[in-house]
């Protein structure tokens, strides 16, 4: 006799959120649902929402696992670092990357379309994402780091950089930089850099001339 489906799971949550994703990934957004979910995960159709009400409350968790998978990222591209002018430029580099291989993830991240962005778990990744980038660059200049996220929106400095990395990031995987190649990530990597070292020479120079 085949098992029947039922809801009791090892890990219910964490695998319809990798479910989610991968759907996601390959399949786009309109294939997504939690009945699919449940059907990939073997559960019973009604057994996701042990865990999310609805799916807005799925996409919100599988954006939340990418702002945790960016930070893990950029810390670890960080760590060995101790000049905080190479951690932005790290920082830049793992931020192209999860782009580039995760971009529905991560164009899921930064919209608010069926994502809650007042859900507690997504707002505490979220700040540790931009928490991030801001405390290395208030190290970069020597200055404090922005307090909360109205702070560090405007901040001129913060924004500069952050808006030159999203900006990079997203005309890459929207296919508008198909003129140039990029045969690796170090072509890549290399790229970025070129693209992103004078916005920080042009930030510590005005700062440093203040």
């Amino acid at each position: 006799m085949a098992q029947s489906k039922t809801y009791h799971h090892g890990n219910l949550r964490r695998s319809l959120v990798s479910t989610a994703t991968s759907i996601l990934e390959k399949r786009g957004r309109s294939a997504l649902t939690l009945r699919e979910c449940a059907r990939l995960v073997n559960v019973s159709h009604n057994a996701p929402n042990y865990h999310f009400a609805d799916l807005r409350g799925l996409l919100t968790a599988v954006a939340a696992a990418g702002y945790r998978d960016l930070s893990r990222r950029q810390n670890r591209a960080i760590q060995r670092l101790t000049n905080p002018g190479d951690q932005l430029l790290a920082l830049a580099r793992e931020y192209m990357s999860f782009a580039r291989a995760s971009p529905a993830r991560f164009r899921l991240m930064f919209s608010d379309e069926g994502v809650d962005s007042q859900n507690t778990e997504y707002q505490q990744v979220v700040t540790e994402s931009w928490s991030l980038l801001a405390g290395v660059m208030a190290d970069f200049l020597g200055e404090p780091t922005s307090a909360d996220y109205d702070a560090f929106v405007r901040s001129p400095r913060d924004m500069l950089m952050w808006s030159s990395v999203h900006g990079l990031a997203s005309l890459m995987i929207d296919g508008k930089l198909r003129s140039r190649r990029f045969k690796n990530k170090a072509a890549v990597d290399d790229y970025v850099d070129s693209c992103l070292k004078p916005v920080i020479v042009g930030l510590k120079r005005l700062h440093d001339q203040r």
